[in-house]
């Protein structure tokens, strides 16, 4: 069994007696451990070998009792930066100094400290940790070997100083993370990657590259980098962690009304407009916000729910601003400063399925104000009630009555002899979807409720082109945005809930806009959701009229 640690690293194996310490030590390999006599009958039973070369620990079992992987997992202090007790639930530091694998423009060690080599070490002026790598110049690279628990989506923050202003770019893996110079050596950072790396169970190699800067000159130090576990892009079996949290920052897509960066300390050769933010926690905040801007975020969704946003934001003044997140806007007063941070919360929660999703901010709101809000970031936070048994799906196709304006089914797969046109669907569930929707047409449906209440209403749709569409239900319009085929499918949500009464209620869907005569938009099922769900345990009192179908 191997497990990659650096020197100085402690593990307790089960006994709070037994502790023992690789001691720091320039050569090679190390058979000898401090102290001797804490070991124990441990030593009897497990076989260890750290080669610093390679910085690797081999743990050979070989009659000890510790049979399980996790037994010496667990066993790892919070001092690893491999693992901590909780099994990687907090972030995994690596120390700049413990790398695997190098390459130095120098031959020599200039700092003089901890290890030979060509790679410039140093005593660190950080307020944490014992070295740093200094004089870091364009074009040296750094390899670490890191064991990982579970395979997932891993945040890398470094931790780095560099003098003056100018901008540099680290590459991990080669995914690019942008520094700016802190104005002095001594006058520390963190910087944090855009998006997550993927990495895999087990042995992976972290590489981080210095590809910009001016050839020759030192750029900046290197104290340490960290993988923070993403847990909505974890693959492990334990339960998710919520809220997720998304920082403004780290978009994936982005539309500005300029083609600059105006603060520039992160991302500067991209339009978005970001700076230091006030907000606590530190780090970044997107600024200058126009109207008719739009940032998009990849998330993945750990668990198909209902999730509401929760925006951290700062507008001065006193007026009211719109943010729109999936085409949901979001209404909030000015704080009156940038500086006074809140937070706001969609009216109703969006429904998102499982797997990698598109999440959507836009500042909708016309307005003759050049700049309207900062956002720090948003939370997704799943709804309690998201998994309830009690969301009542009615499938498109199951429609009393309708208007068409054609008297033929285009589609003819299911009741053909009506004017509805119907296909099979290719969306998760199967079945049929109503197709070739036209500006004017509307469909019908009876459901027989056991109880009146206030319903959620969600409905499945999908669009091609780059027209919105409004979708009426009962007269609330659902705004349509292109989903990027007819058979691309998302899950659009009325603002407010639906009041209906106990008994036979009819809803009525509408397609209410749209050039007249083309095709709009395809209709999966819509699902209703009770506001107050303990009220409706017993879905099988549910009733969608008729039941019995014209084929």
């Amino acid at each position: 069994m191997e497990y990659l640690i650096p020197a100085e690293v402690g593990f307790d194996l089960g006994d709070s007696t037994t502790f023992f310490q690789i001691q720091s030590v320039l050569g090679d390999t190390i058979e000898s451990f401090l102290p001797e006599s804490s070991l124990g009958d441990i030593t009897e039973n497990i076989g260890i070998a750290y080669d610093l070369r390679e910085s690797k620990v081999l743990i050979d079992e070989q009659e000890s009792n510790l049979n399980e992987e996790t037994d010496l997992l667990t066993g790892l202090t919070d001092s690893s930066p491999l693992l901590n007790s909780e099994l990687g639930k907090t972030a995994i530091r690596v120390e700049a100094e413990n790398y695997t694998n190098y390459f130095d423009l120098t031959v020599e060690n200039e700092g003089g400290e901890y290890r030979n080599g060509g790679v410039d070490i140093q005593t660190t002026s950080d307020t944490s940790g014992e070295y740093e790598v200094s004089s870091i110049q364009t074009g040296e690279w750094l390899e670490y070997e890191v064991f990982l628990p579970h395979e997932g989506g891993y945040w890398v923050s470094l931790r780095a100083a560099g003098q003056g202003d100018d901008n540099y770019v680290v590459s991990v893996n080669e995914q690019e993370i942008w520094l700016t110079g802190s104005g002095d050596k001594e006058d520390w950072q963190t910087i944090s990657s855009v998006v997550p790396l993927k990495l895999e169970s087990g042995k992976n190699t972290i590489r981080l590259e210095f590809p910009s800067g001016v050839e020759g000159e030192d750029l900046f130090n290197l104290n340490y980098l960290e993988l923070s576990p993403a847990p909505f892009l974890s693959s492990t079996s334990e339960p998710p962690v919520f809220p997720l949290r998304i920082e403004a920052e780290n978009y994936t897509n982005y539309s500005d009304s300029t083609d600059f960066n105006e603060g520039a300390p992160y991302r500067p050769d991209e339009g978005v407009d970001i700076r230091y933010t006030t907000d606590v926690g530190g780090g970044y905040n997107v600024g200058w916000i126009q109207q008719g801007e739009s940032l998009e975020y990849e998330v993945v969704i750990p668990e198909a729910g209902k999730y509401w946003v929760n925006v951290r934001v700062a507008a001065t003044g006193d007026d009211n601003h719109a943010l729109s997140v999936n085409g949901q806007e979001i209404w909030f007063t000015g704080t009156g400063d940038l500086y006074e941070w809140q937070t706001v919360t969609g009216v109703v929660p969006i429904k998102l399925e499982e797997g990698t999703k598109t999440i959507r901010l836009e500042a909708p709101l016309d307005t003759d104000e050049r700049y309207l809000f900062e956002i720090n970031y948003f939370e997704l936070v799943k709804n309690p009630f998201s998994d309830s048994p009690v969301e009542i799906k009615v499938e498109a196709e199951d429609f009393t009555d309708y208007v068409d304006l054609t008297p033929w089914n285009e589609g003819a797969l299911y009741r053909p002899a009506e004017g509805v046109d119907t296909q099979k669907t290719s969306d998760v569930d199967g079945g049929y979807n109503v197709g070739w929707i036209k500006q004017g047409e509307w469909l019908e449906y009876a459901v027989n409720l056991p109880r009146g209440g206030e319903f959620w209403v969600d409905v499945r749709v999908a669009a091609p082109g780059d027209d919105n569409h409004a979708l009426s239900v009962n007269g609330q319009e659902i705004w349509i945005t292109p989903t990027g085929g007819w058979q691309e499918w998302e899950t659009v949500s009325t603002v407010v809930p639906l009041k209906l009464d106990a008994g036979i209620n009819t809803i009525r869907l509408e397609a209410v806009t749209g050039t007249v005569g083309e095709n709009l938009f395809n209709i999966n099922y819509f699902d209703l959701t009770p506001v107050d769900s303990e009220k409706f345990s017993e879905v099988e009192d549910v009733d969608i009229l008729p039941l019995s179908r014209s084929l």
